[in-house]
């Protein structure tokens, strides 16, 4: 049986992107923004950090389970990371409450 290569570099790309890429654990302390990924993590300072935008996963809103939130940086890449709902929320809260700067868009509904 062949396996064309196309198919498996196609395979290795999800796996990497879906599986290494996500974002699973997001810290906030009071000076910097941290989060871990499977194959590490990273941080940048509060200061750095312009904006997050919430967008609900979903076509319903009200039955959506959380939502993908996408961080602005002043000297980076963006980032992404779900979020589930409450943890979204309150979240938000404490990056309102912690860094005033930066534009927080929660998800409407």
């Amino acid at each position: 049986m062949v396996i064309p290569i196309g198919f498996i570099a196609m395979s290795a790309c999800y796996v990497y992107y879906f599986n290494f890429r996500v974002i699973w654990r997001v810290e906030l302390t009071p000076t910097e923004l941290r989060w871990r990924h499977v194959i590490g993590g990273g941080a940048a300072a509060l200061a750095d950090v312009r904006s997050i935008r919430c967008v609900h996963l979903g076509q319903r809103r009200r039955e959506a389970a959380g939502c993908v939130a996408t961080v602005e940086f002043t000297n980076r890449g963006p980032r992404k990371f779900r979020a589930t709902d409450p943890g979204a929320a309150d979240f938000l809260t404490r990056v309102r409450e912690i860094a005033p700067h930066v534009i927080v868009e929660a998800p409407v509904g």
